[in-house]
């Protein structure tokens, strides 16, 4: 499943969608509008958090496949399972954002 590239942005110029997610800075393309409908105070931080997707999901990915690679699975049982639990989190994650499994 493919998404619109980033970087997302916050767009706080529309009083209509006072917190609006927008692709581009010079066409305004939409993404998507926190609405108010969450707890009180938490627009800005929901806002905020749908903004940085496309990084996080680009950091996850980076951060599986430098795991793939990477020493830990020689380690101790507790640094095998702290691998594990991470791996399969930004498995899960990166499944959660792009709909593939």
């Amino acid at each position: 499943m493919k998404h619109t590239p980033g970087p997302w942005f916050i767009d706080t110029t529309n009083s209509a969608a006072p917190f609006g997610i927008c692709q581009d800075s010079e066409n305004g393309w939409g993404i998507a509008e926190v609405k108010t409908f969450a707890p009180e105070g938490t627009d800005a931080g929901n806002a905020r958090l749908i903004a940085a997707a496309p990084e996080l999901l680009e950091a996850c990915e980076k951060a599986l496949h430098w795991h793939h690679g990477d020493k830990w699975r020689d380690g101790d049982s507790q640094q095998r399972a702290a691998w594990e639990f991470m791996r399969d989190r930004l498995q899960s994650t990166i499944t959660k954002a792009t709909g593939e499994d």
